[in-house]
């Protein structure tokens, strides 16, 4: 391929030998995938800047053996959020979501339009310590919306398992992470252990969300209850999926309990 261009988000960099970086990237046309930035640790190194976690770049690359090679970048945004804790940590823990859910060099420009889009959305947080609902919001919003990209869009409508269409005011629904989707009462009974019970308050809001544009996140404000449900619903239906939990989990587990 020789040298070529892309538009990407910087989702993580880490040391790579004795002076350069491994950037993981995310872009609408190549997908994820990694790049090496060569003498990117060093002080001078004009790669420095463009390669920051959470920076939206215009980058030039040429082709390498095993990994590509970063040749120079023309920043576009970069969402500085390391003077704030709380909002890094969301952001950490949507890149490592991306790490693990996205294959490698298949492009998804839907995902990259969602990560970009939500990343501005939480750049306009005022304060996360006196709106953490709404950053909680937002996170919820974004799990939702991320796993029904990238193929793992849950059943809200039907029963998974025997394909009965749910009342959501006659009758008590669950939700089974591993299967996909809400359950009836008589399938929850046959199915047993990992099914969750979901309000018909909380199932409404997903449906919802599906439908919503992000922008409009604030427009609708869960309560404490509905909030409560999605931080089992969700977490648990990514880590069914991931076939195990993440280390930023942890700390987004931590910033809820503040609450």
């Amino acid at each position: 391929m020789g040298f070529y261009k892309t538009e990407a988000i910087v989702l993580r960099t880490r040391e790579w030998r004795e002076a350069d970086q491994l950037v993981t990237l995310l872009s609408p046309d190549l997908g994820r995938f990694k790049v090496v930035a060569r003498g990117a640790r060093k002080p001078r190194s004009r790669l420095r800047g463009g390669i920051q976690p959470f920076t939206q770049a215009r980058l030039m690359l040429h082709t390498g053996r095993s990994l590509d090679i970063l040749t120079g970048s023309d920043t576009c945004k970069c969402f500085y959020f390391r003077e704030d804790l709380e909002k890094l940590t969301w952001a950490v823990y949507w890149a490592d979501l991306l790490n693990r859910l996205l294959p490698e060099k298949e492009p998804n420009p839907a995902v990259y339009s969602l990560f970009l889009q939500f990343l501005y959305l939480l750049e306009s947080i005022e304060s996360i310590n006196k709106e953490r609902i709404e950053s909680q919001i937002l996170n919820h919003l974004f799990e939702l919306k991320l796993i029904s990209l990238v193929g793992y869009r849950p059943e809200l409508t039907h029963c998974v398992n025997c394909q009965k269409a749910l009342s959501l005011t006659s009758e008590q629904i669950w939700f089974s992470p591993a299967r996909g989707g809400t359950v009836c009462r008589l399938c929850f009974q046959a199915l047993g252990s990992g099914v969750l019970p979901v309000s018909s308050g909380t199932l409404a809001l997903l449906k919802h969300w599906l439908r919503m544009d992000a922008q409009q996140f604030r427009r609708v404000r869960p309560s404490e209850s509905n909030l409560k449900e999605l931080e089992r619903l969700l977490p648990g239906f990514l880590e069914y999926h991931l076939e195990q939990g993440l280390p930023s989990r942890k700390l987004v587990r931590n910033l809820v309990d503040k609450e």
